[in-house]
């Protein structure tokens, strides 16, 4: 890395590019918030000898960009397998890829640079997002920092062109059947869940009373229940409609997440929003001969695992702590 482009380094003295990114490194692979001492007697390990006091008035906003830079280098040194992983499901297709964000809220002096979705609360007005996509057969992994009022659904993972043959493993965040039917005629596959209130069509392109028609479900003991249909008012895709009825705690659980994200905004879930927190429902364009509706059930639940990695990064990396004071 060019640390002189950068500003960081401005002449030739005792701390480097090269020292301070490792001071900071080993500091906080030791402590999860190490103080500006911690920091500086970790230098000494490298070759920086400076106070803890000259210490911190290098970090400046050339520092923070030095040290975007040195991720964003990182992260472009792909992690990945040296060889795929061989499971059979996996193997159907030339690649699986997962897909999500996640926030990490701020200190609300750095609005002017990470903006937040805003709200009553200051931790909302800061805001920085991940846009993570992980390839289940290699591991590899790929980042994106967003503010964290950009839109999922128009972020660089969500418009990514994959190869032939691969499959998406979709979060509600990315729906956008538009899209998705490009995908489709790009030879693309994906599974995603169906978002509340999306219009069902028969194949003769006849609206489906969608709450009507998972109580009928309910009436004859249906639990598992599949059906080609269009989705879309203007799209009319073609899909695999997969429906699961959910045990009643789970689906109360999802009732309760509603109303209590609705109430943030400062509205009330419909009845029909609430009626379909009782099934997972899947939507897909994978035909039923390369995988079958419980295969396609299974699959789906693996998304947890980006979940867990963003938990890790959270918990127990401590991604978002900072004892800092400074912007």
């Amino acid at each position: 890395m060019n640390w002189q482009k950068n500003g960081f380094i401005q002449r030739s003295r005792k701390i480097t590019g090269s020292n301070f990114v490792k001071a900071l490194l080993f500091a906080w692979l030791q402590n999860h918030s190490p103080s500006v001492e911690g920091i500086a007697r970790a230098g000494y390990s490298h070759g920086l000898r400076i106070s803890a006091q000259g210490l911190d008035k290098r970090f400046t906003p050339a520092a923070s960009d030095l040290m975007r830079g040195v991720l964003e280098a990182a992260v472009a040194q792909v992690i990945t397998a040296s060889h795929e992983v061989d499971i059979d499901l996996l193997n159907r297709f030339t690649a699986v890829y997962l897909a999500d964000t996640s926030t990490v809220a701020l200190p609300t002096e750095l609005v002017t640079v990470w903006q937040g979705v805003g709200g009553s609360g200051n931790a909302s007005q800061a805001a920085l997002k991940i846009d993570t996509c992980l390839e289940l057969k290699t591991g590899q992994l790929r980042l994106g920092l967003l503010p964290g009022r950009h839109s999922d659904n128009r972020s660089p993972v969500a418009e990514s062109v994959y190869e032939p043959g691969s499959l998406r493993l979709q979060d509600l965040g990315y729906f956008n059947l538009a899209r998705m039917k490009e995908q489709d005629q790009r030879g693309e596959y994906w599974i995603s869940r169906l978002r509340a209130r999306t219009q069902v069509l028969t194949l003769e392109g006849d609206p489906i009373d969608v709450p009507a028609y998972l109580q009928a479900l309910s009436k004859q003991g249906v639990v598992r229940h599949e059906r080609t249909v269009k989705v879309g008012a203007t799209e009319h895709l073609k899909v695999r409609w997969l429906l699961w009825q959910l045990p009643e705690e789970v689906a109360a659980q999802r009732r309760a997440k509603m109303r209590g994200s609705a109430q943030k905004h400062g509205r009330m879930p419909t009845a029909v929003s609430l009626a379909w927190c009782d099934w997972q429902m899947l939507i897909t364009n994978v035909e039923p001969e390369k995988l079958t509706q419980d295969e396609c059930f299974l699959l789906y639940g693996v998304r947890w695992q980006i979940e867990l990695m963003f938990k890790l990064w959270k918990t127990h990396g401590r991604l978002g702590h900072s004892l800092s004071e400074k912007p």
